[in-house]
């Protein structure tokens, strides 16, 4: 008898551990939908069964075995439903393999009996283990009542309720654990699949966000070599991803930008932190964008420089429209020559630089003779007019790049001739004055000619670190002051002015 009840509990134990690996796939608690309770019923139902099958026969019409735990645990885990639906499976497996009988009658509806047991028991606030422990113990009193009607031998009723007791209780311990061990192993995995599909999702948000952001995302390793780059790098230069990494990122940097970047990735190592800085790119095309570089520095455990990661922006259309901003700035808006604003930029740029050469630096200022007659004469369109012919006639005769006229005042003009010594100044003022006679630009009310004329100041310096520009200026000034006076519609140097107050 005792090998019979171990059998039982063998069983027991083997099929939970099935359906322990079911429910990976088949959750089952009591909020699982009515098919999914409903299936498990019949499943625990079929297991009653087959405990049937290895029975213990007590006499012509007794029969004992752990049916009972079937419905028991189908009742701890899913509640009434499938508590019901496998004590009717149970019981009807009960007749058909036994047969219609006074026996099989009272255990088909002791059965059903144990399944509204349970299934009431099941709404107990209790925890999984005492409920399926005191479900137990009631099933077995039910299924004890039965023993002690049919059987009439005390010592053998004795016998087969220790018996009983013991494997009912030794097996449901035992099924506990098993449904236990699947349970938490089955939540941990649930939890385990929801952590993947959680890093999945933010895998792929993450992919989509570096995909579709506007700014360039890169690594570089230790070298600066590309390890990464997403494909708004593709938009902007017209380069794949693919040709890019493992290629280094001065390999891209404008021809006339690769010095500043190389010493500053040089100097990385050093500067902790972030740096921000701007650079051209090439482009496949063959042209070029301005990037704005905001980049991290990684190092590895011992310090040194592992890499750099960070964003390249596009701000080429910022970098137009700045250029666009300083042109308008530095132009003139009758004439489209430099302003004065733009002249002592300009003239504080090419003074340190014949300073640092050493060569020497001239100065035309010159003016249009008695333009206040020629307004008063032809008014002041035909004088805006007058001012634009001298400006394009001045700008025509400069032959070297680093030449510059400038529109200084009204009707004043400044040449800055950088290199130009006292004789190369006098032979571009006198051009000045020839190519403005060969414009023929009537002047009836000027006292000096019936054409439009300039009277003209030059000076010549080396610069000196003592010195500053503005002396330069001051002896253009004087020189003109002196063209003025002594008649107009002619060129004087500085020279001339020195000669004439000594």
């Amino acid at each position: 008898m005792l090998k019979d009840f171990v059998l039982n509990g063998t069983i027991l134990i083997s099929v939970f551990s099935i359906f322990g690996s079911l429910q990976k796939k088949h959750h089952f608690n009591q909020h699982s939908p009515f098919r999914i309770k409903f299936i498990w019923g019949i499943l625990f139902g079929l297991l009653g069964v087959l405990l049937m099958f290895y029975s213990i026969k007590i006499d012509a019409n007794t029969i004992a075995d752990l049916r009972h735990l079937a419905t028991v645990f189908a009742a701890a885990m899913g509640g009434m439903l499938p508590a019901l639906i496998s004590a009717f499976v149970i019981s009807v497996g009960r007749i058909l393999l036994f047969g219609v009988s006074q026996s099989s009658l009272v255990a088909a509806i002791l059965m059903i009996v144990i399944g509204i047991s349970c299934g009431l028991m099941s709404r107990m606030k209790l925890s999984f283990l005492h409920r399926s422990f005191w479900m137990n113990i009631v099933s077995l009193l039910i299924i004890s009542s039965s023993f002690y009607i049919n059987i009439k031998d005390d010592e053998k009723l004795l016998q087969i309720f220790i018996f009983h007791f013991t494997i009912s209780l030794i097996g449901g311990l035992f099924a506990f654990q098993i449904i236990q061990y699947y349970k938490n192993s089955n939540k941990n995995l649930y939890k385990l699949k929801i952590s993947e599909q959680n890093y999945r999702q933010l895998a792929n948000q993450y992919q989509s966000v570096v995909n579709n952001v506007k700014e360039v995302i890169y690594q570089t390793n230790e070298k600066g070599d590309w390890t990464f780059l997403n494909p708004s790098w593709t938009e902007i230069t017209g380069f794949t991803v693919v040709e890019s990494i493992g290629k280094n990122y001065a390999d891209y940097v404008y021809t006339s930008d690769q010095g500043n970047p190389k010493d500053q990735y040089q100097s990385f190592p050093i500067e902790k932190g972030h740096k921000k800085y701007e650079i051209r790119v090439i482009t496949k095309e063959g042209g070029f964008k301005w990037l704005e570089v905001y980049s991290r520095f990684s190092y590895d455990e011992h310090g040194n420089l592992a890499g750099t990661l960070g964003t390249l922006y596009d701000i080429s259309d910022r970098k137009k429209m700045e250029e666009e901003l300083t042109a308008a700035s530095i132009i003139d808006g009758l004439t489209g020559i430099s302003n004065r604003r733009h002249f002592n930029d300009m003239i504080t740029q090419k003074w340190k630089s014949c300073l640092r050469s050493k060569k020497e630096l001239s100065l035309i200022m010159l003016d249009i003779d008695y333009f206040k007659l020629y307004n008063d004469t032809y008014g002041h369109q035909v004088g805006d007019e007058c001012i634009r012919h001298v400006a394009q006639t001045i700008s025509h005769v400069l032959m070297r790049p680093d030449d510059a006229v400038f529109r200084y005042g009204g009707e004043e003009f400044a040449v800055i001739l950088p290199e130009t010594n006292a004789e190369g100044a006098e032979v571009v003022a006198n051009n000045i004055c020839l190519s403005l006679a060969d414009l023929n630009l009537p002047h009836h009310t000027s006292k000096v000619s019936s054409l439009v004329t300039v009277s003209i100041g030059l000076a010549t310096v080396k610069p000196q670190p003592a010195q500053s520009y503005n002396d330069l200026i001051n002896q253009a000034d004087k020189a003109l002051y002196m063209a003025k006076g002594l008649g107009r519609n002619c060129v004087r140097h500085y020279r001339d002015f020195i000669e004439l107050h000594i």
